[in-house]
């Protein structure tokens, strides 16, 4: 895997994963994005021939939890490879979980301005 790293913290809800196959002679890619090992639970792209080498995936979670990565390759016969990432945790995928709609620096900057006007 090209990107994102192994064993990094994906950025949010998507991520791009892009593959090379490093002077391997690949026939086919198919790639497993699960919230298990070998899972398919976020997507399984079927068979997407030599050419292809990134998909971007939405609906990942952002809960901090482990997501699963297999890339399956066709190079004589099925090979696999597996790689695995943290999910986004809420505050780094800019969950607001206050309701108001607002960041909170958001919110400090329009009271602030608030206050300013007031005077």
């Amino acid at each position: 895997m090209v990107s994102p790293a192994n064993n990094s913290t994906l950025a949010g809800s998507s991520a791009t994963f892009s593959w090379s196959a490093g002077g391997t002679s690949v026939t086919a890619w198919w790639l497993y994005v699960g919230s298990t090992s070998g899972g398919t639970q976020y997507l399984d792209t079927g068979n997407l021939g030599a050419s292809v080498t990134s998909r971007t995936v939405s609906g990942l979670p952002t809960d901090g939890s482990t997501v699963y990565v297999q890339l399956w390759y066709l190079s004589g016969s099925w090979k696999s490879l597996s790689y695995t990432y943290k999910a986004a945790s809420p505050a780094a995928a800019g969950d607001d979980q206050s309701g108001s709609g607002l960041h909170p620096v958001g919110e400090q900057r329009h009271v602030q301005l608030g206050r300013q006007r007031a005077m």
